[in-house]
């Protein structure tokens, strides 16, 4: 079976389809002239389909954070950066299941970020500005800064930001859902697939949707917002930034949302069946020992817990 390389014309014409189709700016006309390339030549058919499985392979997750937007700023990168990141995207070729614990591990198609969290990872982050980033596990943001700006790309997962006062310089995180532009303040900023969720820690920030909706909000507020609107949530910021402790503070979440804050500190897979995802569940959990956040959970609610291996966990009702 012949390897999957940037060095074959072929494969970077693939690779350039995957980054236009999944990202914001593709449109019915290049969806349909993607299905004539493939339909043009065989050897097109075979690296696109292969391309298209293992980055459909990880987006059946949604931690695996693989997006258009990724793939196009990637291919855009020269020297040893690239070069790391074609290493990263080799290992698409070794499968589904051995793609994805590979992933579970080191999120490969986040390799060229300027800063960046593997799995059970936590990083503080103190920038030239003096503010300070602390990323969670599985997160990852580009670094923008210049004489007007102070601008962070949070691409994947989430962040802790203590932002040093500068009059001259906004400083602003931007995800594909919008931005958050800080007012003085210390803020935890967390990007979904569908929708960002900012909690203030302290002051005050303003947030603008990609559609140009904007809201400012208080200590103690917090807000979910998408490229069209904002709406209110009853997070409390302290709960929402314990991970910073390496726990896991919860109040009548549902059990899907839990184990999406326990995927990032666990290599492997864990799965939950669609009843068990919708229990209720309130506490504090170590994200720290997975293992133990798991037994705890098991002892207060009607599931069921199987291990196949280390690397694969299925979550049912009892």
């Amino acid at each position: 079976m012949k390897k999957f390389s940037f060095d074959d014309p072929i494969a970077t014409q693939a690779a350039n389809w995957m980054a236009l189709l999944r990202s914001e700016r593709a449109t019915e006309a290049d969806r349909r002239a993607y299905l004539q390339w493939l339909a043009a030549d065989l050897r097109h058919a075979t690296v696109g389909a292969g391309l298209e499985r293992a980055l459909g392979t990880f987006q059946a997750s949604a931690q695996a954070g693989v997006s258009g937007e990724v793939i196009d700023k990637a291919l855009q990168l020269s020297g040893s950066r690239r070069q790391v990141l074609r290493g990263g995207l080799l290992l698409l070729g070794l499968g589904g299941v051995a793609a994805v614990l590979v992933d579970r591990e080191t999120p490969l198609l986040e390799l060229a970020a300027d800063i960046r969290t593997g799995t059970g990872q936590r990083r503080s982050v103190g920038l030239a500005d003096g503010s300070t980033v602390i990323l969670n596990a599985r997160s990852a943001a580009d670094i923008d800064f210049d004489a007007q700006q102070r601008l962070l790309h949070l691409r994947s997962g989430e962040l802790l930001a203590r932002v040093a006062l500068d009059h001259r310089r906004p400083f602003v995180v931007r995800t594909e859902h919008g931005a958050v532009r800080a007012l003085g303040t210390a803020f935890v900023l967390r990007r979904e697939a569908d929708y960002s969720e900012v909690s203030v820690l302290s002051s005050r920030v303003e947030i603008a949707t990609r559609d140009g909706v904007r809201q400012r909000l208080s200590a103690g507020q917090s807000a979910r917002f998408d490229r069209g609107g904002i709406s209110a949530t009853p997070a409390r910021p302290e709960a929402e930034s314990a991970w910073v402790d390496g726990l896991l503070e919860v109040n009548d979440r549902p059990l899907a949302q839990v184990i999406s804050a326990i995927r990032p500190y666990r290599s492997g897979v864990i799965r939950v069946a669609q009843r068990a995802a919708q229990l209720r569940v309130s506490g504090v959990f170590p994200l720290d020992d997975t293992d133990l956040a798991l037994s705890m959970l098991r002892q207060t609610l009607p599931i069921r817990i199987q291990r196949s291996t280390p690397y694969w966990v299925s979550i049912s009702m009892a």
